[in-house]
C-alpha cells in the first residue's frame, strides 16, 4: 500500500520527502519490533535507489534527511519530527557503511552528527556512541 501511494507522487521534492518520512517512523519503531528493523534497512535501500545519483536530487536527501533526523533546523515552520530519534540513528548506524550508501551522503551525515554531538539528547548521543560508524 505504501509504494501505491509513493508511485502516485510527482515532485521529486516531494517524493522524497515522503520516502524519508517513511523510513524514519518505521526506523523510529525498530527498537520495539524486528520486523519494523528489516523494513526500514529495505526502505533505505528503496530510499537511496529513487533518490538517484543526480547532484540537485543528492542535496535535496541530504537536506531532508540531516531534517529528519534533527540535524538541521527544517525550513517548513510547521514540520515536526514524529518519530523515536536514538532508535533512527541505530538503523542510521546499521546501514551507513552498506555498499549502496552514497559516499556523498555518508561523508554529510558523519560531519553533521559529529558536529551535532554536543547539543543531541543524551539518549540519542548514547545511541551514536554505540555507533561509531556515524561519526568515523
Amino acid at each position: 500500500m505504501l509504494f501505491v501511494i509513493f508511485q502516485a507522487i510527482k515532485e521529486p521534492a516531494d517524493l522524497i520527502q515522503a520516502y524519508v518520512e517513511a523510513t524514519l517512523m518505521v526506523s523510529g519503531l525498530s527498537k520495539q519490533s524486528p520486523e519494523a528493523r528489516n523494513i526500514s534497512r529495505q526502505l533505505y535501500q528503496l530510499l537511496l535507489k529513487r533518490a538517484g545519483p543526480q547532484h540537485a536530487t543528492a542535496w535535496l536527501l541530504a537536506n531532508t534527511m540531516l531534517g529528519g533526523l534533527g540535524l538541521i533546523k527544517s525550513e517548513n515552520k510547521d514540520y515536526k519530527i514524529r518519530w523515536h530519534l536514538p532508535s533512527c540513528y541505530s538503523v542510521l548506524g546499521d546501514q551507513i557503511e552498506a555498499e549502496y550508501f552514497p559516499n556523498a551522503l555518508r561523508d554529510t551525515l558523519r560531519f553533521f552528527i559529529a558536529s551535532k554531538m554536543a547539543t543531541l539528547a543524551e539518549d540519542t548521543r548514547a545511541e551514536v556512541q554505540k555507533h561509531k560508524s556515524l561519526i568515523q
